[in-house]
């Protein structure tokens, strides 16, 4: 993983389990995590989703528990969907480059 603007290090709890979906014939594992941060408004948990395309890790990821403690370092990646009435949604997903289990 290269370190510039787009790169992302986020900690959290994984909060559904980790979905398997294959797209261009590559296999995505898609999961949210939530990160709980301080606001002026006392704490808050903002959801993430992430990606990871590392099938060498299927194993590893498919066995880790709801509400497992994670790190993940990665990057932004931008995706984008077309409503029914010709325009697009655009969004960002957190590309998750190494993922750690945390104790």
């Amino acid at each position: 993983m290269k370190n510039d603007t787009n790169s992302v290090i986020l900690e959290g709890k994984l909060l559904y389990p980790i979905t398997v979906e294959k797209k261009d014939g590559k296999i995505a594992f898609n999961f949210v995590i939530g990160v709980t941060r301080f606001t002026s408004k006392g704490k808050k948990v903002f959801h993430f989703s992430c990606v990871s395309w590392d099938e060498e890790k299927e194993e590893f990821l498919m066995s880790i528990p709801i509400y497992s403690k994670l790190k993940i370092i990665g990057h932004l990646q931008e995706n984008k969907i077309e409503k029914g009435d010709g325009k697009y949604f655009s969004y960002s997903k957190v590309c998750a480059d190494i993922i750690e289990l945390k104790q």
